[in-house]
């Protein structure tokens, strides 16, 4: 993984060079986490959430990185590098162009990027667009920025449904369909039930506590006897 700033190479290990796709990341604003590879998991993340053009939706815990969004180059979209640009040495007088073309990355350069696919309207610039690398925070590759995304995505879709499945073995939602517990309970209330206190050894149930039990079959043929019809 790259940080132009330190090594400005791309996240494949190799120099930077014309013509390579990349993806520039935010980066966590704690610098213990930067340079991790956590770090770099939750740019990536969070880069792939960020849209509309601004950075007014970038976390609070993210580097905002105004520039980047000012000059077109929005974290979690992929650019082409057209051009690495270098000021001229001013011992070099009988050049006389402003900036020199390079073709490999170093540092202090500047980039020409343009992106790969269409953009939406509001993120449509005069493109190319010029950076400074020490503008950029991260830059990977489209290969790991595509890896690190999904990755992401399962992992917060697996914890939601863990995290679904452990309420649902501490608390259950039950609707009151009929008349037969009139007046304590009504048609149409809900009930929020919590099932870990009655499993602790210390519980004991007090007088007008409201409980839920699943009946046994005894009660279910007393029931059923008297005409009526018990579910669970």
């Amino acid at each position: 993984l790259a940080d132009p700033r330190e090594a400005g190479r791309a996240g494949i290990g190799e120099p930077l060079r014309v013509g390579d796709v990349v993806v520039p990341l935010l980066a966590v604003k704690d610098a213990r986490t930067r340079d991790r590879r956590l770090g770099t998991l939750i740019s990536s993340f969070f880069s792939s959430t960020v849209v509309g053009g601004e950075a007014k939706g970038v976390p609070s815990f993210m580097e905002r990185r105004e520039d980047m969004f000012r000059k077109g180059v929005y974290p979690g979209v992929e650019y082409r590098v057209l051009r690495i640009l270098a000021e001229k040495d001013e011992r070099d007088e009988r050049d006389e162009r402003e900036d020199v073309d390079l073709f490999f990355d170093q540092p202090g350069v500047d980039y020409e990027v343009k992106p790969v696919y269409p953009l939406v309207a509001s993120m449509e610039r005069q493109w190319p667009v010029r950076i400074a690398e020490k503008e950029l925070t991260k830059i990977i590759t489209p290969l790991q920025y595509n890896i690190l995304t999904a990755f992401g995505a399962v992992s917060t879709a697996v914890s939601t449904l863990v995290t679904f499945f452990l309420i649902s073995l501490a608390v259950s939602l039950f609707f009151i369909p009929s008349k037969s517990m009139d007046p304590t309970l009504r048609v149409g209330d809900v009930l929020l039930v919590e099932k870990i206190s009655p499993r602790l050894p210390l519980h004991r149930y007090a007088v007008g506590d409201v409980v839920m039990f699943r009946p046994p079959p005894a009660l279910r043929d007393i029931v059923a006897r008297n005409g009526g019809r018990l579910t669970d």
